[in-house]
Parts: structure tokens; C-alpha cells; sequence
């Protein structure tokens, strides 16, 4: 259910960019992606965790899509990846 709400979310904020202020349109769908990476993570599916960062990036700060990397590595366990 969360999943389904978090693709309504990033649809329902794409489709309203235009009447969006542009940090608050980041910033939702910012959130959206990071709570289906973390949805994907707990279900164990570490590819879609991954395919949402990838495909995602130029929404998330450099910082911010290095340390979702390396946790997603880590969680596949690639340790020397991760560091």
C-alpha cells in the first residue's frame, strides 16, 4: 500500500509541477523516491532499490545519493563497495 502511494505521489507532483514552487516540488518527490527505496530495501528487492536511485539521481544531492548507494551495498554485501 505505501508503495502504491508513494508512485501515486511522485505522479501526482509531476503532473502539478507547473503550479509548484520548484524546492517544494523536489522536495516531494525527493521524499517519495527515498521511502520506495526504503519500502524495496525491507521487502528485500535491492535491484529496484537500486534501478529507484539510478534512474533518480538528479533529484537527490550528491551526498545524499552516495550514502543510499553505499547502504544498498552494503545490504548486498559488498562491504568494500559500500566504503
Amino acid at each position: 500500500k505505501a508503495e502504491k502511494k508513494s508512485l501515486q505521489c511522485i505522479e501526482t507532483a509531476k503532473n502539478s509541477k507547473p503550479k509548484m514552487h520548484l524546492s517544494c516540488f523536489d522536495t516531494v518527490v525527493q521524499n517519495a523516491l527515498k521511502r520506495l527505496f526504503y519500502i524495496y530495501r525491507r521487502k528485500g528487492d535491492y535491484s529496484k532499490a537500486l534501478l529507484i536511485l539510478s534512474n533518480n539521481k538528479q533529484n537527490f544531492k550528491p551526498v545524499e545519493y552516495q550514502s543510499l548507494q553505499s547502504i544498498n551495498q552494503f545490504d548486498l554485501g559488498n562491504y568494500e563497495k559500500a566504503i
